[in-house]
């Protein structure tokens, strides 16, 4: 015996089953095709705009939510971006400064004191050629 939910309700059928699905069809289409009068289905309209406004304030809340998670994420990799640039150029300066000593680039005072130095000495050099 064939199960009477799977049958198709192509014609009129005498069981209730089939009768529900050919009422409950016709129904669809008066519905989909806007011919037809709505019946009233019982619901209370201030339940559905208090569930509208319910949807609503949680999707605001979750959407409110998201952007301050991503902000926060945002400043604290642009902070811990900053940090590392510091730390870095700081070690580079120290490293610069520890290797080359008095000849650095930058450390004018020192290089200027160097050049003085040797220009004394090519000046006692010139005035012993000259003697």
């Amino acid at each position: 015996m064939k199960n009477q939910s799977s049958r198709l309700p192509n014609s009129f059928d005498r069981s209730t089953t089939g009768r529900y699905q050919i009422i409950h069809l016709s129904r669809g289409n008066n519905y989909q095709t806007g011919q037809g009068r709505r019946r009233h289905t019982g619901k209370d309209p201030k339940i559905v705009v208090e569930k509208v406004v319910v949807v609503v304030v949680v999707v605001v809340v979750v959407v409110v939510v998201v952007v301050v998670v991503v902000v926060v994420v945002v400043v604290v990799v642009v902070v811990v971006v900053v940090v590392v640039v510091v730390v870095v150029v700081v070690v580079v300066m120290e490293y610069v400064i520890t290797t080359w000593g008095s000849t650095a680039p930058g450390n004018s005072y020192k290089t200027q004191s160097n050049q003085s130095q040797n220009l004394r000495i090519v000046t006692k050099v010139d005035e012993k050629i000259r003697n």
